[in-house]
């Protein structure tokens, strides 16, 4: 039996899931709780300190329990192919894999269990495979499934570690696409998100540009009327016209765009590397509302990076307050080895970034709040697409400016719905992040029993 720990981002979670996918079919069973466990998995993060150290807090938790049940700890994921020796040093473990070696769980699972020998983490090479993500057990609810398109990164922004993790830009190829969309719809899915470290930058190795247009469009005949496609992590760098037409043609490709940005002050992108201009991501955003109807933007930004003045932040909160983003998130910046920022003079104190980080976010909670309370005085009514039950008659869900996890939900009061289906509902109330609806057609009453 394998207990699993998937630490870090949906990336990551994918990665997961084909692990499992593999066990499963290796014949363990997975989903183990960790003291009933013979194997402990754990996926790390290993983007940022704060990612390592919840790493490091996990191995420790999984050795402890395996010193009392004689379980094995499998370590794996983008902590091990960033740092190996921090991996050995975090507590006894028995085996570790790099990225390179994701497919290898089962065999390194059955080898652990049957020489009892305590392995040190392998040699750790670049990776630059393109994973094949198809067969993986999905750990999101059955009805959403990710989707990776890419793997790697060639932006290499100056704060950012990975291109050093997870190595160059490559784009898997369109069929491969689309065999495992069509593997993940026939399993019900009815909300497909299409993730990469950069999802607009799609077809840059095949085609020479941006062209992930070339995947929307059998993306979007396979998927119909009846779901949804969205996509996360695009970069203002590699927006195009083609694909503005793509997002403005409608479902089933939501007008959801999540386009981090990260900094608006001109000195501190150049500092960044972001390669964009403060006009262009401004042009960006003209463009996006302008053209695609009811468009909600998703941002992310990071305070504190170095050599960040006073006006350099004023100016980054202005124009959130300007701009009104339907959902920000933001972080404080992390020097990270080995990249061009953790060497620049002008370093930030910790308190300074935190004082920053708050100010930022209390002007976006005000934003966010005051978007709320708009959709109810609108009485906004649109698809809600039922991700659990939550209550006796209480579900939650999301609307189509909602991602998973990261945008807040939406608490449907009714009497009865499907979890996986679509239900038309009005927004009627708020609780802070989170909305409050109802179905927009009377229910049928209940029957007596």
């Amino acid at each position: 039996m394998v207990a699993v720990v998937s630490l870090g981002c949906v990336k990551n979670l994918v990665d997961t899931e084909k692990m499992l996918g593999s066990l499963a079919e290796d014949g363990f069973l997975v989903g183990a709780e960790m003291d009933e466990a013979d194997v402990i998995l754990i996926n790390t993060c290993g983007f940022l300190a704060s990612a390592r150290d919840e790493g490091r807090a996990a191995v420790e938790q999984a050795a402890e329990t395996a010193a009392a049940t004689g379980a094995k700890v499998v370590v794996a994921g983008c902590w091990v192919q960033h740092a190996p020796e921090e991996v050995r040093a975090a507590g006894p473990i028995d085996a570790a894999l790099p990225l390179g070696d994701r497919d290898r769980i089962a065999e390194v699972c059955r080898d652990v269990l049957a020489n009892g020998e305590r392995k040190p983490a392998a040699q750790v090479e670049p990776f630059t495979a393109m994973p094949d993500d198809a067969g993986r057990l999905l750990l999101t609810p059955p009805h959403v499934a990710y989707l990776r398109i890419t793997e790697g990164c060639d932006n290499r922004c100056g704060y950012c570690t990975i291109p050093a993790i997870r190595g160059p830009l490559r784009t898997k190829p369109v069929d491969a696409v689309l065999e495992e969309a069509d593997g993940l719809l026939a399993g019900g899915v009815k909300e497909l998100i299409l993730i990469g470290q950069d999802t607009t930058a799609w077809g840059i190795d095949l085609f020479g540009s941006p062209s992930l247009e070339r995947l929307l469009d059998p993306l979007i005949e396979r998927i119909g009327p009846d779901r949804w496609l969205r996509v996360l992590y695009t970069h203002p760098l590699h927006w195009t016209e083609a694909l503005v037409e793509r997002f403005a043609s409608g479902p089933p490709l939501l007008g959801y765009v999540d386009l981090p940005i990260q900094h608006i002050d001109a000195e501190i992108l150049r500092r960044m590397n972001r390669k964009v201009t403060p006009d262009q991501i401004e042009q960006w955003i003209e463009t996006l509302r302008r053209r695609v109807p009811g468009v909600a933007l998703r941002t992310t930004m990071i305070v504190g990076l170095p050599g960040e003045t006073d006006a350099a932040f004023a100016s980054l909160v202005a124009f959130i307050e300007r701009v009104r983003f339907d959902h920000l998130g933001a972080f404080a910046y992390s020097p990270e080895a080995g990249t061009a920022a953790a060497g620049m003079d002008d370093q930030i104190p910790e308190e300074a970034k935190a004082e920053r980080l708050a100010v930022l976010m209390a002007s976006q909670q005000e934003i966010a709040f005051a978007r709320g309370r708009q959709r109810v005085d609108d009485a906004e009514t649109a698809p809600l697409l039922i991700d659990a039950r939550t209550g006796k008659r209480e579900y939650r869900g999301r609307f189509a400016h909602q991602a998973p996890d990261v945008d807040g939900a939406t608490f449907l009061l009714a009497k009865k719905a499907d979890v996986g289906s679509f239900v038309d509902a009005a927004v009627i109330g708020v609780d802070e992040y989170d909305l409050i609806a109802k179905p927009a057609r009377p229910q049928a009453p209940e029957r007596s029993p």
